[in-house]
């Protein structure tokens, strides 16, 4: 391996240090790490060791408490043309069409995209998108990793073994893309932490409120997934906190579901539905 290679690899070895140089390029003003960790979502530990390196390696240089791209490193300009040209994957249309293109019929995107395809929450928004694979092989991982490297979408994955009869094709971002029904993306909201329980409740209130989904279908999909009992107990929350039934479900189903929950996840979902309820009559 060439010099130049050899170090072009370290430089952008994960997708940490990609972030680190796209912020860099996009402001060449110096910024603390601490401000760096924010500004490209990264975790402190990560964020600052990295940082480290590529300035132990000679790419950043520290200037009056903040790092910056050292324009004096013998591969600053292959580093900026290379950034330049990842960053044609920020645009999170041209990521779901490249997906789009990958993988064909072969593939959907759920979760949270997929929950908020008729808007997003009032109150809060993620670039993320879920990707649902049919029999996944190291080829499509390794496609799916290199994407994942060079956008700042946050990009997951999971293996399937059969596509859904709800997969449909829609136009989201300006993409026209196969996406999973509102009902299985707040589903797999939960099921694979894709967002925050409040966030869940949020959407699912949102969606209920503008008649975008069906209680029973989402119920139904929720107990093929064996996660029943935390959409019974979000439900009761919020027809609590309306005052009214959004959805209705009979006291002893919900008291059942209830009691096979843990305590804690019981408290985080009576939080939500209370906030998501006052955030969503707030907005």
């Amino acid at each position: 391996m060439s010099e130049k290679k050899s170090y072009l690899v370290q430089l952008l070895g994960t997708a940490t240090k990609v972030r680190i140089f796209e912020q860099l390029c996009l402001d060449p003003t110096p910024i603390t790490r601490h401000a760096l960790t924010k500004s490209i979502s990264g975790g402190i530990g990560p964020t600052y060791e990295q940082a480290d390196q590529l300035i132990a390696l000679g790419a950043l240089k520290e200037v009056n408490g903040g790092i910056q791209l050292d324009d004096s490193f013998p591969f600053h300009d292959d580093i900026v043309n290379i950034v330049a040209s990842t960053s044609h994957y920020m645009d999170q249309r041209i990521l779901l069409d490249r997906i789009d293109s990958l993988f064909g019929s072969d593939h959907y995107i759920t979760g949270y995209l997929a929950a908020r395809q008729n808007g997003p929450p009032v109150d809060h928004e993620q670039d993320s998108a879920l990707v649902a694979v049919l029999h996944a092989n190291n080829r499509s991982l390794t496609h799916l990793r290199a994407l994942s490297a060079v956008s700042p979408t946050k990009l997951k994955w999971l293996e399937i073994h059969s596509i859904p009869s709800d997969i449909t094709r829609q136009d989201i971002y300006g993409s026209n893309i196969w996406i999973a029904s509102t009902e299985r993306g707040i589903v797999d909201c939960v099921l694979h932490q894709d967002c925050s329980l409040y966030v869940v409740v949020l959407l699912l209130l949102q969606n209920l409120n503008d008649g975008n989904i069906d209680g029973d279908k989402l119920l139904q999909i929720a107990n093929n997934n064996g996660i029943r009992d935390v959409f019974l107990t979000a439900i009761s929350g919020l027809n609590d906190a309306a005052g009214r039934e959004l959805v209705s479900v009979e006291p002893g189903v919900v008291t059942e579901a209830v009691g096979k929950l843990d305590p804690a996840i019981i408290t985080e979902l009576a939080e939500a539905a209370r906030k998501a309820y006052n955030t969503f009559m707030e907005g």
